[in-house]
């Protein structure tokens, strides 16, 4: 039997494999359409100084990530599974302009992430120096112990596609208010479309219409009160009605904490 669910995820290189998928003529059921944070805006220079961008082999954009300290970033697995000569990109809202660029030593999956159903959605990438946080742009953000409760306003930044035709990510740094759903209301707004859902290990968040996340956002730092409690894992096409999923950070915390030693 064949499970494909109608859903998107958030990394960016995933979304560059489904086109070769179309292009050679496999047959893929999932629905992609691109897009930036869908409803957001152009972020201030140094408003989110954890952001941080992913690389690939070819210097394109593939996730969003969090600086955790001095060696570590924080991301979700989908966005680095299987993924080679990556580097991160910090202390800028451009990704064609300024920053430093940083190696990569290791990445850290987590060893029960599923490719399938996006469960355990969390990695860590080392970094192969030191100096990401010796920079005034740039700074560290700290996980949070609890998930927040239902209707908590949380912020996420990240760089996505500009436009559902475009392959190209928005060169500058978009930033959106989103809130939190129950479990509950996100199973209910899914039903049997998606993959399975974890009350103690996803959260969702919805607004309304023409607002969420895209390709390109995956991996993301998603915010409430200061405290880092989601990373963007997947959601069902760009900012169309339907709730986007983040692994929770509270229930990765020891996991990731025992890593980023």
């Amino acid at each position: 039997m064949t499970l494909s669910w109608d859903f998107r995820p958030m990394s960016a290189m995933l979304f560059r494999e489904f086109c070769l998928n179309l292009l050679f003529g496999c047959v893929v059921r999932r629905r992609f359409y691109g897009g930036r944070i869908v409803g957001g805006s152009t972020t201030p220079e140094g408003k989110y100084p954890y952001q941080v961008s992913i690389k690939g082999s070819l210097n394109e954009h593939i996730c969003g990530a969090s600086i955790l300290s001095e060696k570590c970033v924080l991301t979700a697995a989908s966005c680095v599974f299987n993924a080679e000569n990556l580097t991160v990109l910090a202390g800028t809202n451009k990704l064609n302009e300024g920053g430093v660029t940083f190696g990569v030593s290791q990445v850290i999956p987590h060893e029960d992430y599923s490719p399938i159903f996006y469960t355990n959605d969390v990695a860590i990438l080392k970094l192969s120096q030191d100096g990401i946080l010796n920079n005034n742009k740039t700074g560290s953000i700290s996980l949070a112990d609890n998930n927040p409760p239902a209707g908590t306003v949380c912020t996420i930044s990240g760089w996505g596609l500009l436009s559902d035709s475009s392959n190209t990510p928005t060169n500058d740094l978009q930033e959106i208010e989103l809130t939190l759903i129950s479990m509950e209301e996100c199973k209910e707004k899914y039903r049997e479309e998606s993959p399975p859902l974890s009350d103690e290990n996803q959260l969702c968040t919805f607004t309304k219409y023409g607002e969420g996340l895209c390709y390109g956002d995956g991996g993301g730092a998603l915010v409430a009160g200061g405290q880092q409690i989601g990373i963007s894992s997947w959601g069902r096409l760009c900012g169309r009605g339907r709730p986007d999923v983040y692994t929770s950070a509270s229930a990765y915390k020891d996991w990731i904490l025992e890593r980023c030693i």
